[in-house]
């Protein structure tokens, strides 16, 4: 946002906005010490200055209900939920953004749900994407899945 938010001012975006496509519960636990820690998308809610909108969605419902509590009621008005897969999702809060929106997409997935599509749709607005490549962690906590992933059909998606 101390990038984006002079912007705002020059009057050339509509909107700045965040949206989280894998938001989990909104918080994590710190495997070492077992405290809990605001995520990604509770940290977004605390940015100064604040986004004008933000939208936050993961593909289990009990998560998103999660998070919703979470959310502080003097933030809700400008925080969209929606529940389902994170390319399907993608496609819904691109078509619901002006082309004067500007933003941040987050993406962090835990394992291989991910792909190509999810870029492709996110370029179709003005959004930088910060993308945590789940390298090794990834393999760690999907070994059997990535033991058996195709790599020649995952090129050719």
């Amino acid at each position: 946002m101390t990038a984006m938010a002079p912007k705002r001012k020059d009057g050339l975006w509509s909107e700045l906005v965040y949206i989280d496509l894998l938001a989990g519960p909104g918080r994590g636990v710190d495997r070492e010490s077992g405290r809990e820690f605001d995520g990604s998308p509770l940290r977004a809610l605390n940015v100064d200055p604040p986004f004008d909108r933000v939208f936050l969605s993961d593909r289990n419902a009990k998560f998103v209900r999660s998070l919703e509590r979470r959310i502080r009621a003097s933030d809700r008005s400008r925080v969209n939920f929606r529940v389902g897969d994170c390319h399907a999702v993608a496609k819904q809060v691109v078509a619901d953004l002006s082309r004067k929106a500007l933003g941040l997409a987050f993406a962090d997935p835990e394992g291989f749900e991910v792909t190509l599509s999810l870029f492709q749709t996110l370029a179709a607005r003005r959004l930088d994407v910060l993308y945590l490549f789940p390298g090794a962690i990834g393999i760690v906590r999907n070994c059997r899945q990535f033991a058996s992933l195709d790599f020649h059909a995952a090129a050719n998606e």
